[in-house]
């Protein structure tokens, strides 16, 4: 259940808020474009470049100021990475921000800092943050840092290490991933069959069809049916269209069907549309009709 009400009003009809931005300092930044703007509001029909926007400042009242919300006043460049490390943990979200930003500038002489930083961090979102700040330094001891996050004890901070081994690509990454996408939480599963696909190494196709028996959403169904398909070895999903698990046999045969040059026929379809399992049969159906 939702309340809705109005945050911002006007009275004239030229009005055309069109983004609300935070600043550093929490408060947020309304842009108001006027009477110009006719490239993408269907309610204007005629330039007014006479109706001048704006731009508003809205700030909560009794919120407490924040001093020096960018940290202007840090030489964050002169500072140690264990100063740094100090800094993930302000309250200002973009001290924190440039914090990280310096801690890949200084390369592998921070990944121990960003390491004690992803086990002893409390807040999760900063410890994710590190992980694809471990990421873009991408050098051996970082990379083999990342691993080392997709065993970690929040979800998030999982999802970003599976996300970041497969940008890079790495393949020592990838006996963990046959792990995760098959006995991990959903989104953690979603995130390792895509870094499985963009590894693109074909071991891991037993893993995949292992995962497709048991699927418990559509996001993690489209994320092993697609590495399947990207991985481009139909023989095994020939095979998998005899499987014992149905959802093995529907994910296969979808997989199959939208391989470029698979050898499916109608004897591997045929099955599908004598099926009483409806969700077999529809699957069936679907690819008959193409």
């Amino acid at each position: 259940r939702t309340e809705d009400f109005p945050f911002v009003t006007a009275t004239g009809s030229d009005a055309h808020p069109t983004d609300v931005l935070q600043d550093a300092d929490g408060s947020l930044i309304v842009i108001e474009t006027g009477g110009w703007f006719i490239k993408g509001c269907p309610l204007s029909r005629v330039a007014k470049p006479d109706v001048a926007g704006g731009i508003y400042r809205i700030r909560k009242v009794g919120a407490i100021a924040v001093t020096d919300p960018r940290g202007r006043a840090i030489a964050f460049d002169t500072l140690t990475p264990a100063r740094l490390g100090g800094l993930l943990a302000d309250p200002r979200p973009v001290v924190r921000d440039r914090a990280l930003d310096a801690l890949v500038r200084r390369g592998d002489e921070a990944v121990a800092t960003l390491v004690d930083a992803r086990r002893l961090a409390s807040d999760v979102e900063t410890r994710a943050a590190v992980v694809f700040a471990l990421h873009r330094i991408g050098t051996v001891r970082a990379r083999e840092a990342v691993r080392a996050a997709l065993v970690d004890r929040d979800i998030d901070v999982r999802v970003a290490a599976a996300r970041s081994v497969g940008l890079a690509r790495d393949g020592a990454a990838l006996p963990a991933l046959l792990r995760v996408v098959v006995n991990d939480q959903p989104a953690v599963r979603r995130q390792a069959a895509i870094a499985i696909e963009q590894i693109g190494d074909v071991a891991a196709l037993p893993a995949l069809l292992k995962s497709a028996q048991d699927l418990p959403d559509r996001f993690v169904e489209h994320a092993v049916i697609h590495a399947l398909i990207r991985l481009r070895q139909p023989a095994p999903l020939v095979t998998a269209l005899a499987s014992p698990s149905s959802s093995v046999r529907r994910a296969a045969l979808v997989a199959l069907d939208q391989m470029e040059g698979a050898p499916l026929r109608e004897a591997h379809v045929a099955p599908f549309l004598a099926s009483t399992d409806d969700a077999l049969w529809r699957t069936g159906i679907w690819v008959a009709s193409h």
